[in-house]
């Protein structure tokens, strides 16, 4: 697999070259150093004429390299916020709660949790086939509902198959619903997404909560944004 890696800043290193040696060992890796900010032309050049497969974009503070680079292109988009000041918090926020339509899939602060994920998509653990994972408990919550039924409609409108169940699947693509942090699925195949009510979601201390469930581990898109985790699939498959 090709993969285009961009940070922001030479000062981001001590991230991006652990991550770059770790996938050339399996992969056709190119890497450049620009910023969405300071470099938005040629930023623009390298995404058009790349020829890669994935692109994986990290940055900290302000961090819109990754959410830009998905605005501009149809490849999938893997953000790793680095951590400068805050605990990465800025950063996680900035690469994680894009809007619906541009998903970016979102590692906790300076981990780089990607390369089992594309290990295990290349070795062909993947599948047309969705299983989003939602606790049977919290199936009757407004907001749950509601999440449940774009999530659905959007899955029809788009002709793909999608089962809901209580559980992880060994054999399907996982989307997991979670609503507390005992509902990360460690070393789950897929994607998690974090589903809140209106009150948490007003609530500026839920940040530092999502910060922590990204801590334990695994990818990430925005709040209550199932449908990029579906679009973010969909774009896998398509390369």
């Amino acid at each position: 697999m090709r993969i285009l890696v961009l940070f922001g800043s030479k000062s981001d290193e001590s991230v991006y070259s652990p991550l770059i040696s770790k996938l050339k060992q399996e992969h056709e890796v190119e890497f450049q150093v620009l910023s969405a900010h300071r470099n938005p032309d040629r930023l623009d050049v390298v995404i058009k004429t790349t020829t890669a497969d994935i692109i994986v974009a990290g940055a900290g503070l302000a961090a819109h390299l990754p959410g830009v680079i998905a605005s501009k292109t149809k490849l999938p988009v893997f953000g790793i916020p680095v951590d400068s000041v805050m605990g990465g918090l800025d950063a996680l926020l900035s690469i994680q709660q894009m809007p619906f339509g541009i998903p970016v899939l979102c590692t906790s602060p300076d981990k780089m949790s990607i390369n089992e994920f594309i290990g295990k998509w290349e070795k062909g653990d993947s599948d047309k086939e969705v299983n989003i994972i939602i606790n049977e408990n919290g199936r009757d919550l407004p907001h749950v509902k509601k999440e449940l039924d774009r999530t659905m409609e959007y899955a029809e409108k788009n002709n793909l198959k999608v089962s809901i169940s209580n559980k992880k699947s060994d054999k399907l693509f996982n989307i997991n619903m979670v609503q507390e942090k005992n509902e990360i699925l460690q070393g789950m195949f897929g994607i998690h997404v974090p589903l809140l009510s209106d009150t948490k979601k007003k609530s500026p201390t839920t940040a530092l909560e999502l910060l922590e469930w990204t801590n334990s581990g695994g990818l990430w898109v925005g709040v209550n944004n199932t449908r990029n985790a579906l679009i973010f699939h969909q774009k896998m498959l398509s390369n």
